[in-house]
């Protein structure tokens, strides 16, 4: 559906199709949903009785294609609304192919046709409208902009735009925040906020200067607040390295005993409670012993490795 041609052919294709009235809308959801109910059972059917596997396998691949076989004559009968819809957009996005907005909006009658639950009470057609514009307001974002701003939003920054070159042509030079504030009614920081809103997209590949003996990017400029300076990364690696030295120590009884004790979970269980969870159980009295031994342990090799204030006592 590129060139113009295949376009017109399309449209002359689906020129003679019925819309679909309300009653027959209604009877080939009914029967869709009719038809998944059944296979709902026969799914069930299958679990309970496995010798039967191959047959039920059998009749459900029948019903699935006779659901795909409706939902064709939903989507087909409804090819012109989508065309309708498309064509409504067209005029105010001139950038656009037509046949892609049409084929944008049968995206979404297909997910609609998918979707529908003629139990709601509200005509396919109603339904449909929704993601055939929902996925046509996708393709245009898409191509228009890289960053989404909501729709309300973009709306206000499309006024401001507005504004803004009329004012221009007004004064005979750039208006100024003020000015188009109060030509909008609005604060200047929101004048400010809708301007700015339009930002065009910087890679973190682009040069920013080749003073250097290689380019620098905007990568290399862009300072990562949330990483450790180099400094801090090796002091954190190098103790990390430590308390593993520590913590090899000890055998798993007496790691998991101090774990549960010492942790940094949020409950501290008792000394009876980790006695229950051993198999069998173990008395208090021998777990405060396994504690006591893994927190000597602990201490020795933190006063070899000088980490004695990393302690919690």
């Amino acid at each position: 559906m590129q060139s113009s041609s295949s376009l017109e052919a399309y449209l002359e294709s689906i020129r003679n199709i019925p819309l679909m009235s309300p009653d027959e809308e209604k009877e080939y959801s009914k029967r869709i949903y009719e038809i998944k109910e059944e296979i709902r059972e026969l799914e069930e059917s299958a679990r309970n009785s496995p010798e039967m596997a191959g047959e039920i396998e059998q009749k459900t691949a029948e019903l699935e294609k006779e659901i795909v076989s409706l939902r064709n004559v939903l989507v087909e009968r409804n090819l012109k609304l989508v065309v309708n819809i498309a064509k409504k957009y067209i005029r105010n996005h001139t950038n656009l192919e037509y046949a892609d907005l049409i084929q944008s909006g049968n995206l979404g009658l297909i997910r609609a046709a998918e979707k529908f639950d003629y139990r709601k009470n509200f005509r396919f057609s109603t339904y449909a409208t929704w993601h055939i514009r929902s996925f046509i307001r996708r393709l245009i974002i898409k191509r228009e902009k890289l960053v989404r701003l909501p729709e309300h939003v973009a709306e206000h920054v499309n006024f401001a735009r507005y504004i803004q070159n009329d004012l221009r042509l007004q004064l005979s030079r750039e208006a100024t925040y003020e000015e188009i504030a109060e030509a909008m009614e609005i604060s200047k920081e929101k004048a400010i906020g809708l301007l700015t809103a339009d930002f065009t997209i910087v890679s973190l590949d682009d040069v920013v200067s080749y003073d250097s003996e290689s380019p620098v990017l905007v990568a290399d400029a862009v300072e990562d607040k949330n990483a450790l300076n180099p400094m801090d990364y090796t002091l954190h690696k190098d103790l990390k390295k430590r308390l593993k030295e520590m913590a090899d120590t000890l055998d798993p009884k007496e790691l998991m005993v101090l774990a549960l004790r010492k942790g940094k979970q949020d409950k501290i269980y008792t000394l009876d409670e980790i006695g229950k969870m051993f198999d069998p159980p173990v008395s208090r009295e021998w777990v405060r012993i396994v504690e006591l031994r893994a927190i000597k342990k602990m201490r020795r090799m933190a006063e070899k490795l000088g980490l004695t204030e990393f302690l919690i006592e």
